[in-house]
């Protein structure tokens, strides 16, 4: 059964308290901290995370446009480098109300896309393929969740 649009709104308003109550328990000392398996820290992995918050925008500005697949030059990896890099001189408070404003631009998106384009077949460049409300879905809960994890392992 395809995501239900109360399902992918319920998981962005989630995932960004998780994510703001994660960074919020975070010492100073702690943003510095590695967490991530590629040398990111604690701080660079919020800027990650503020970054990928517009997904659901993004994707259905994407959708909507009807260029549902990334070109074969896409490189994930040089695309976070590049989106962290943006952030690099940011304050964390600033980073998190950039995370906020994309979750909610993300949400707003989703609240007002037809039912026919979350069922449009859809895939992220390094991700899940299907309707794009699923795409949305998986990418919020699994993607953030394995993010999530790591942020709060910054902690202790």
């Amino acid at each position: 059964m395809p995501a239900s649009r109360e399902d992918i709104l319920a998981a962005l308003k989630s995932t960004c308290e998780q994510i703001e109550d994660a960074a919020a328990a975070l010492l100073e000392s702690q943003w510095s901290s590695g967490v991530y398996e590629n040398g990111w820290n604690a701080r660079q992995l919020l800027c990650h995370l503020a970054a990928d918050a517009s997904l659901a925008s993004v994707q259905i500005t994407v959708a909507k446009a009807r260029s549902l697949r990334p070109g074969p030059s896409f490189d994930q990896d040089a695309f976070n480098a590049v989106q962290v890099a943006a952030r690099r001189e940011m304050a964390v408070s600033e980073i998190i109300k950039e995370l906020r404003s994309n979750f909610e631009r993300s949400i707003e998106a989703v609240a007002a896309a037809p039912d026919e384009l979350l069922a449009q077949p859809a895939k992220l460049a390094d991700g899940p393929e299907g309707p794009l409300g699923d795409v949305i879905l998986e990418a919020v809960r699994e993607h953030n969740a394995m993010h999530l994890a790591d942020l709060r392992s910054a902690t202790g």
